[in-house]
């Protein structure tokens, strides 16, 4: 199995790669790191397609998960720790292995800086789900990385891309379940029920109103109200497509998730102190950029997604568009976003053609 060195205690995270597009000496990586119940199996189907678009494409495994180290008695700790300082040291250090992940894959298969005209070129990290949790304190404590490591990724790092972000990773409240449900929120339910809703309600498609999906690129006056928010958002799935889990069969399931690194860390990792969390979104959207100063963050919404992340990211939207002044005047990252047509939370796997087709830009 492909794995990469990431420290000098034996830690190694795995990886697949579609290697380079042949023919080109320029192109655009992007590094894919999975959810909280998925691992990278789960954008396998992508791989096919990586090339006709002109991107090589890696599929990483974090920590707990198929073939990378698992995490350690001491790492466990820091997580169940109720100091702040513990948690702290957890995101920094995983920020350490992804960074050195990156700083190896670049000298072992020479891969191609961003160009000038920052077309191609370089690396975009693409993180779905709640894999953002681990993305954001990334960015954010780039600069708290050692110098020589962050300086070798300047050339490199062209974008932080929140693929189908949710509440968890921005450090965001979330919202009352009788606002904005989710099976994951509500206290009736036993754990059993949770389980089995959860699938049902984070794959299935919505058709939500317009006025929410437009939200994304609408001014500040234009803007939706909270209340229009929770108005707009499907309530009950559509009837069709079949939500997307349940067209996995059990052998693929086993082969493309790890529900044991979700019950040992993953879960800890999602509802790890969201004041932390906060604080790193935002050093994120309204923090100099001192380090990796070419890159922008790119928030990719899915149309048909369910309603944690389109709330989300509307979120971010709002106190982007209200908070406009902090930003003006300052070196910040360009922060977009991208609304994708007939998506639901999992195109990679349900169209990836359409899909790598329609994300490439945003690469």
């Amino acid at each position: 199995m492909p794995v990469a060195p990431v420290d000098d205690k034996g830690t190694v995270l795995f990886y697949e790669d579609t290697g380079a597009p042949e023919g080109l000496q320029s192109y655009t990586t992007a590094v894919f790191l999975h959810g909280d119940y998925f691992n990278g199996g789960i954008f396998q189907r992508l791989s096919p397609y990586a090339h006709l678009n002109g991107i090589r494409l890696v599929r990483l495994n974090s920590r707990d998960f198929t073939g990378s180290t698992p995490y350690s008695a001491t790492e466990e700790a820091l997580l169940s720790s109720t100091e702040r300082k513990d948690h702290e040291t957890f995101f920094r250090d995983r920020a350490f292995e992804y960074t050195t992940f990156l700083q190896w894959f670049i000298q072992k298969e020479n891969i191609p800086p961003l160009a000038e005209d920052g077309r191609t070129g370089g690396i975009s990290i693409v993180s779905w789900s709640s894999g953002s949790c681990q993305t954001i304190p990334l960015f954010a404590l780039a600069d708290e990385l050692p110098e020589e490591l962050s300086e070798d990724l300047e050339r490199f790092i062209r974008s932080l891309v929140l693929y189908e972000c949710p509440y968890f990773p921005l450090g965001i409240p979330l919202p009352p379940h009788t606002d904005i449900y989710s099976p994951v929120s509500d206290s009736n339910l036993t754990n059993e029920q949770k389980g089995a809703g959860f699938a049902v309600w984070n794959s299935s498609y919505y058709t939500h109103s317009s006025t929410i999906i437009s939200a994304f690129a609408a001014s500040l006056q234009g803007f939706p109200s909270y209340k229009d928010l929770v108005a707009g958002l499907a309530k009950t799935p559509d009837q069709e497509p079949p939500f997307t889990i349940s067209q996995i069969s059990p052998e693929q399931l086993a082969s493309i998730s790890n529900p044991e690194g979700l019950l040992k860390s993953q879960l800890q990792i999602m509802l790890l102190d969201p004041n932390l969390k906060h604080e790193y979104t935002e050093k994120l959207l309204f923090g100099p950029r001192t380090v990796w100063r070419r890159a922008t963050v790119e928030f990719v919404v899915n149309e048909k997604t369910m309603n944690y992340c389109i709330g989300a990211p509307w979120e971010v939207k709002r106190q982007l568009l209200e908070r406009d002044r902090e930003r003006q005047g300052k070196d910040v990252r360009p922060v977009n976003f991208t609304v994708l047509k007939g998506f639901n939370h999992y195109p990679h796997w349900d169209c990836p053609a359409d899909f790598l087709k329609a994300i490439v830009h945003v690469l």
